[in-house]
């Protein structure tokens, strides 16, 4: 097992390089992801990260608890995210292009500047308590379990902040359940797809939310017959949402600048898909991006099969 933060800490106050080295190694996830949900910014984002751990290295006196590191990490991360944000902001936009996409070419350069800045723009109308959770969990497809040690939080509290950005949207509940199925948190992934359930459009929940029901029903119940009508349903259940370039018709999971089938710019949109025979099996990453994997959180072999 390696070395505590405390034992890190007083090494590291010895001038041993290598035990901050390890430090560095422990929290650049959490600090990185501080930077970037303060800054919208990737290229920004990782040299706040790395102003923060030069500040640390020449304050490690002013710290006084190791306990404390994480936090006092992340403070030293928002406040020189937020100075940086700051100077960029001031910079000419011909200038701020030229550094952030270096030899791309220019529509490439126009692409990503357009990409961060939507990130950017979304960040911005959440509240910094979330940001950090978001950024961890869908930029960086970390699992619940390891954003909640990243950031001190319980898993509870960590789905909670997850469902709390958007608590009216059926798939941010079909999120949240999928999370917490894969943390075993039975409670709150009934609750989250009931809502779910309750949100869904008249012609009824998605596959997606019939495979999440029926593995519930299983893995919480062992209630085979239930999980069985509601995998019955799913055969039946109109398709998943995902991203529909207006361009082309092409599909996507993830949100992009460019829709990669027919090259459109700013064309894809989140909606519906056209319904798909049931003969395509069972739902994949593609339909479903959130989903964690079951290796975060194992959970017992399907008796469906």
């Amino acid at each position: 097992m390696g070395r505590s933060d405390a034992e890190l800490l007083e090494a590291s106050r010895r001038g041993e390089r290598e035990a901050f080295g390890a430090l560095i190694e422990r929290y650049q996830g959490v600090v990185c992801a501080v930077s970037y949900s303060r800054t919208g910014d990737r290229a920004l984002s990782e040299d706040v990260a790395q102003d923060t751990f030069l500040a640390a290295w020449r304050q490690l006196d002013q710290l006084r608890e190791a306990g404390r590191l994480r936090a006092w990490l992340c403070g030293i991360a928002r406040n020189l995210a937020r100075k940086a944000r700051l100077r960029v902001e001031r910079e000419a936009p011909t200038e701020a292009l030229s550094t952030t996409c270096g030899g791309a070419n220019p529509f490439d350069q126009v692409a990503e500047v357009e990409a961060e800045r939507v990130v950017r723009d979304a960040l911005t109308r959440v509240p910094e308590t979330y940001r950090d959770v978001l950024v961890l969990y869908y930029r960086e497809h970390r699992s619940v379990g390891e954003v909640a040690r990243m950031l001190d939080l319980s898993e509870a509290a960590t789905l909670q902040r997850l469902a709390a950005c958007n608590p009216e949207a059926a798939e941010s509940h079909v999120a949240i359940a999928e999370a917490a199925l894969a943390a075993q948190l039975w409670g709150e992934a009934r609750r989250h797809l009931t809502m779910a359930e309750a949100a869904a459009p008249p012609a009824g929940p998605s596959r997606r939310l019939c495979l999440l029901l029926a593995r519930l029903e299983e893995s919480e119940n062992g209630d085979i017959a239930a999980a069985r009508t509601w995998l019955d349903r799913a055969v039946a259940a109109p398709p998943d949402p995902c991203y529909v370039c207006g361009h082309c018709g092409g599909e996507g999971a993830d949100w992009r600048s460019v829709c990669p089938h027919c090259g459109g710019f700013d064309a894809l949109r989140w909606g519906s898909r056209p319904r798909r025979p049931a003969a395509d099996g069972p739902v994949s990453r593609a339909a479903a991006p959130l989903m964690l994997s079951a290796a975060d959180h194992p959970t017992p072999p399907s008796r469906l099969a």
